[in-house]
């Protein structure tokens, strides 16, 4: 799969999904729509009822991405100040979409929890509502180990 592909495709569902509305609502959602881009995909769910600060939930990551982080983090609450987790550029990542309420593309790296560098792109896309502003972020990327 051509990296850009990714990234491109998952932006133009999440648009067709959004319409007129500044975020689509994770219920519109279905992951059959991009089948064959769904394994290279996370979705974490934002728990804001702390005052002081977000937590993420991831509630599902596609099996590359498992082997890309050297854990399965599927199901674990993640705090974007926790010191040793894998992959801490794309938890920074969340906190830049929550703070501008919109997609954020990049491409960087990290040492997973094996110590392998990984060069990575990714797509990084908000959902939610007017009423309870983002509630889930999808995730979608492409990587190279070294």
């Amino acid at each position: 799969m051509h990296e850009q592909r990714l990234n491109m495709r998952l932006l133009q569902y999440w648009n067709t999904l959004r319409k007129d509305n500044p975020l689509p609502q994770i219920q519109k959602f279905n992951w059959v729509r991009i089948e064959d881009l769904w394994p290279y995909c996370a979705i974490v769910d934002l728990d804001t009822r702390q005052s002081s600060s977000v937590l993420y939930r991831y509630t599902y990551i596609g099996k590359p991405l498992v082997i890309m982080m050297g854990e399965d983090l599927t199901g674990f609450t993640v705090h974007p100040r926790m010191r040793g987790l894998p992959a801490m550029p794309i938890i920074q990542r969340l906190d830049e979409v929550i703070a501008t309420k919109a997609p954020v593309m990049e491409e960087n790296h990290f040492s997973n929890a094996q110590g392998k560098l990984i060069k990575y792109r990714g797509c990084f896309l908000p959902f939610g509502n007017d009423k309870n502003g983002i509630t889930n972020i999808l995730v979608g990327i492409t990587h190279r180990s070294y």
